[in-house]
């Protein structure tokens, strides 16, 4: 009988200990059989499209499954690394029973759901690496148990809750990156615990209080990161003494009050102090002249004033100063007296100065600025002077903004030579003189910038060579003229072309109505497209104007009966006429610009009226910014190309404010929504109100994310407006409105 009851108890033992074998929650000791089970279970449990662990079978030994590495000794898995796989699903508990695993990096793939709690049983795990995925729920407490872990990287995920106090047990932690998550509350104090720490990135949360003073005792940072957060009290004096410090980022925060006069006494090693969209304010230091290793000085958006006292010529490194958005300056002669230290940075980059106080003449030092600097702003100051002609030696330059400021003379020719230029602000200045013909030069401009000013002449027809050109502004200013053929060439102009309120005029209506341009072959021998269109005036206009015009009028079905055919030809004529008017060889004769466009839209109105339909070739205009077609009397059916047009921004001409519509109402289209909308992706507010649209409501409206306003009343719907699929930071109210069977309202408000 005992021998009977010991072979019973074997038995019982053996069975618990199998059980627990296949337990997530066991991890110490393990067999290679544990965690050839335990990576089947993870496994299990993975999305995993592309078959990178196709190989986890049993065909060959685990140790040569793709993404697992062994110990040479144990045969025991130490590394899981499936990085950028694009993997998912979820991490299965049973990664505790890796108890050898030293290093997990799922890092840049698909995985969900919660850390788990079993990642506390690794006490050899020295690095757990899981950003870019959408982990979501708390940081595990209990992985103050992994007390080996060295690196900690949960960034960009969708975690939530506080981070936890108990991290403070990690001594041997060295990086702590739990950015771009939703964690809320405070840094715990333990943080100061970690004295091998050398790196927090917790920026991109919404972590609040005070920064705590603990971490003055982390002799070994080397980076804080605590961006856009909501900390808030004083600058955290505490680590002003932490001379390994390279890296202070308190960007976007609720910071306030005045930076310490010794801030950088004792940081020699800092290269980067970027504290801008804080409530900073005072004076800037003096002592940051000390800072010799500095590269990158980001002081904007605050409220520091004065006049800036730094040393730039001790700043041999520096890459990078923004100093935009401030109180700067005291609108005197030396206020930008510092910018001539800054030719001694031979490596700089990047200068901001833009909206500030700052006064007096821009200095012709510029010139001697480092020939790396690819973006330089003074917009809205108080800078008088001209612009030196020695700005050419900055032929690295991308960006140059002086808008808003009191510049005089003339834009000087020099600017043609910088060639990587794409962005040219001057506007709102008292420039004169002409426009440069060296601007055509600038290949690669993108946005040319150069209302209210007084410039003359000419636009140079060298701007055609801008063909990468996406918007010329250069209203209010008294230039004169045709408005060159050469810029109807450049198929980028697609975002904004305002030139209005100057003295313009010229051919430009003939070269539309004719389709020829005053340079054709056909006008070399001392004739001209003026005299071209005036000798067919008024019997052979039909023989000039440019036959596609007339296969698009064949196409609407609005030459079908002779009477038709008259009334388009008087149309013809009054068009062509005026374009005549504007193009006579003197200048005083000329039709003004202002009343050419008076003249055409009053033959339309004659003529046309405003009755008809959008014409298909809509949906060639794919970089349309807005459509505001509303109280006409169009009808018919809504081109189906109109989904081709997916960047509808707004552009209003009349207020110039920037929103995303798409308006066609109180017209007369029949039949149903065409479901071309549905490809409108980016649309926020869309109305086809007081219509004959009929059937029922379309079900794409739900997948329009971004909709912020519907309006489909006084239609012929059969349905009511379903907001199903809405943004999850949206909300919809529907009301009814009077209709013939259905009026329907959609307002969709941003919850904020």
């Amino acid at each position: 009988m005992p021998n009977i009851s010991i072979s019973i108890s074997t038995i019982l033992v053996w069975c618990f200990s199998l059980l627990l074998i296949n337990s997530p929650s066991f991890s110490a000791g393990g067999t290679y059989e544990t965690d050839r089970l335990a990576l089947l279970a993870i496994k299990s449990q993975l999305h995993d499209p592309s078959g990178v662990t196709s190989s986890w079978n049993n065909a060959i030994n685990l140790c040569q499954w793709m993404g697992v590495s062994c110990g040479h000794r144990h045969q025991r898995v130490t590394e899981l690394d499936l990085s950028n796989q694009r993997i998912g699903g979820v991490l299965s508990p049973y990664v505790g029973n890796l108890s050898f695993l030293r290093y997990i990096n799922l890092a840049d793939n698909g995985f969900h759901g919660e850390i788990p709690q079993e990642i506390g049983n690794l006490l050899r795990l020295k690095k757990l690496a899981l950003p870019n995925n959408s982990f979501s729920g708390t940081i595990p407490t209990n992985l103050s148990r992994c007390s080996n872990l060295i690196h900690f990287h949960v960034s960009n995920n969708k975690l939530e809750g506080q981070i936890p106090k108990e991290i403070g047990n990690l001594l041997k932690l060295q990086t702590l990156a739990v950015n771009d998550n939703y964690l809320t509350g405070q840094l715990p104090d333990s943080v100061g615990n970690l004295s091998d720490l050398e790196v927090i990135r917790i920026m991109g949360n919404s972590l609040g209080g005070k920064i705590p003073s603990t971490l003055g005792l982390l002799r070994n940072l080397v980076s804080l990161n605590v961006a856009e957060n909501k900390f808030s009290g004083m600058f955290p004096r505490s680590i002003c003494n932490i001379s390994s410090l390279e890296l202070i980022q308190l960007a976007l925060n609720r910071f306030s009050g005045n930076l310490p006069f010794d801030i950088v006494v004792n940081l020699p090693n800092l290269r980067a102090l970027a504290i801008g969209g804080n409530n900073f304010f005072g004076s800037i230091p003096y002592s940051l002249s000390n800072a010799s290793n500095l590269e990158l000085l980001d002081l904007s958006v605050n409220q520091f004033k004065g006049n800036v006292s730094i040393d730039f010529s001790s700043l041999k490194n520096l890459l990078w100063l923004n100093l935009e958005q401030n109180n700067l300056g005291t609108g005197t002669a030396t206020d930008l007296d510092f910018v001539t230290f800054l030719t001694n940075c031979s490596s700089l980059k990047a200068l901001s100065l833009a909206d500030n106080q700052f006064g007096g003449e821009l200095p012709h030092s510029i010139a001697n600025l480092s020939s790396t600097v690819i973006n330089f702003g003074i917009g809205r100051n108080q800078i008088s002077g001209t612009i030196p002609p020695g700005i050419r030696n900055l032929v690295n330059l991308i960006g140059f903004g002086a808008e808003e400021n009191q510049l005089h003379g003339t834009i000087p020719d020099a600017i043609g030579e910088l060639k990587n230029l794409q962005k040219l602000c001057m506007f709102r200045n008292f420039l004169q003189g002409r426009i440069p013909s060296g601007l055509g030069n600038l290949t690669k401009l993108a946005n040319l910038e150069l209302s209210s000013n007084s410039l003359q002449g000419n636009i140079p027809s060298s701007l055609g060579n801008c063909q990468n050109l996406m918007s010329i502004t250069a209203s209010q200013n008294k230039l004169t003229g045709a408005l060159p053929y050469q810029l109807l060439s450049i198929t980028t102009l697609s975002l904004y072309l305002d030139l209005s309120n100057n003295l313009l005029n010229g051919s430009l209506p003939l070269q539309i109505f004719t389709g020829r341009r005053p340079i054709d072959a056909v006008f070399n021998e001392g004739h001209s497209l003026h005299e071209f269109a005036k000798t067919a005036l008024p019997e052979k206009v039909m023989e000039i104007v440019d036959p596609s015009l007339l296969i698009e009028v064949m196409t609407n079905n609005f030459m079908i009966r002779e009477d038709k055919r008259v009334k388009t030809e008087e149309c013809l004529n009054a068009i062509i006429r005026t374009g005549v008017l504007c193009s006579m060889e003197s200048p005083f004769k000329r039709m003004d610009m202002r009343d050419v466009v008076a003249k055409l839209c009053h033959t339309r109105e004659t003529f046309l009226g405003r009755r008809g339909s959008i014409p298909s070739g809509v949906g060639n205009l794919t970089k349309l910014a807005s459509l505001d077609l509303g109280s006409n009397i169009l009808q018919g059916n809504i081109p189906s190309s109109l989904g081709n047009c997916q960047n509808l921004n707004m552009f209003n001409a009349y207020q110039n404010k920037l929103t995303e519509y798409l308006d066609i109402s109180i017209n007369s289209f029949h039949s149903i929504i065409s479901l071309s909308l549905g490809f409108l992706k980016s649309i926020k507010e869309l109305n086809v109100s007081r219509n004959n649209l009929f059937d029922r409501i379309p079900k794409f409206l739900e997948n329009l994310s971004f909709l912020e306003f519907l309006n489909l009343s006084y239609n012929h719907f059969k349905d009511e407006v379903s907001t199903k699929g809405a943004s999850r930071s949206f909300v919809a109210e529907c009301e009814a409105l009077r209709n013939i069977l259905l009026c329907a309202e959609c307002r969709i408000k941003r919850i904020k």
